[in-house]
């Protein structure tokens, strides 16, 4: 049963090597992680993070900086525009169809 108070991370983990959509979310997530911290192995591992982006982005067709928070977007969401903070898209253009931990409209 999908919540939509709780996050399932678990529909962005590749569960096959073939899995371009997933692979790019893991390699934004993982880019972010090692960021935050300069230790050289965490350096040497974004600019690998970097490599692995630039592939399944010309893999998958997405074009999503991995400087982006990636949050609330439904299923093949065509996202044309900046969404603001803890808003819920989806649609073809990706509309505002909610908002989530925050207390406003939901």
């Amino acid at each position: 049963m999908v919540s939509t108070n709780n996050a399932d991370w678990g529909r962005e983990t590749p569960r096959q090597f073939w899995g371009p959509s997933r692979k790019l979310l893991k390699s934004i997530r993982d880019y972010q992680r090692f960021k935050k911290n300069d230790r050289l192995l965490n350096v040497l591992l974004s600019k690998f993070c970097i490599i692995r982006h630039l592939f399944w982005s010309a893999v998958s067709g997405a074009d999503i900086p991995l400087n982006s928070k990636i949050s609330g977007i439904g299923a093949n969401a065509v996202v044309t525009k900046d969404v603001g903070r803890y808003a819920i898209v989806a649609g073809v253009p990706a509309k505002v169809i909610g908002y989530n931990n925050t207390g406003e409209r939901y």
